[in-house]
This record gives C-alpha cells, sequence and structure tokens, in this order.
C-alpha cells in the first residue's frame, strides 16, 4: 500500500522570474496518518517547507528559493519524510521534459 501512494508523490519546480525557483511536492493525502515532517535535500542541503498543508485531496508542500533549475545542473532532488512509524527517503532523477523530476527510490533510514 504505501509503495503505492509512494508512486503518486510529484516534486515540481515553480519557476520564478527573480533568483532561485521554488518547488511544489504533491503527495497522497493518506500519508497525513503517519503524522510526517518532510525536507527537501538538495545536494548537501535540508530545507524545510514554507508551507505544509493538506488542500482537496492533497497533500501540498512549497519549499522557497531553491534553485535556479534553468541554470544549475543537479544530480536530483530528494524528499527525506520522518514520522514516529518510518522514516523514508525518496530519491528523484533528474527533470523530464514537463519540468517534473522522476521518483527513482525509495530509502528506509
Amino acid at each position: 500500500m504505501l509503495s503505492g501512494l509512494l508512486k503518486e508523490i510529484e516534486i515540481k519546480p515553480v519557476e520564478s522570474r527573480w533568483g532561485k525557483d521554488n518547488v511544489e511536492v504533491t503527495l497522497p493525502k493518506e500519508l497525513a496518518i503517519l503524522q510526517p515532517a518532510f525536507w527537501l535535500l538538495v545536494d548537501s542541503n535540508e530545507l524545510a517547507p514554507e508551507d505544509n498543508r493538506i488542500a482537496e485531496d492533497v497533500i501540498r508542500l512549497t519549499f522557497e528559493k531553491v534553485a535556479e533549475f534553468a541554470k544549475e545542473d543537479l544530480e536530483g532532488l530528494g524528499l527525506a519524510v520522518n514520522s514516529p512509524f518510518a522514516d523514508l527517503a525518496l530519491k528523484w532523477l533528474a527533470k523530464q521534459r514537463n519540468g517534473s523530476f522522476e521518483l527513482d527510490n525509495v530509502e528506509k533510514k
């Protein structure tokens, strides 16, 4: 069940006209039962979300001023999901054509 929910996670850069781009992450709301805390992993940095809310049928996370995706060659992004029940590290591959990232693997911490 958890692996099916993880496949529904989307991570997408949101281009900014000035400075670094934001990143929006959309997760199934069913993950809220884990009482998770989220951290975006970019290179060696861990970033907390500026906005973390359940809207409609999803959890929406917004991470502000992450990177200039058009200029920077990131090896990928990660999302740490920490909860009292399970700690996971999700890794994404480089950008797809539509600007989003593809889920590569999930590791239990």
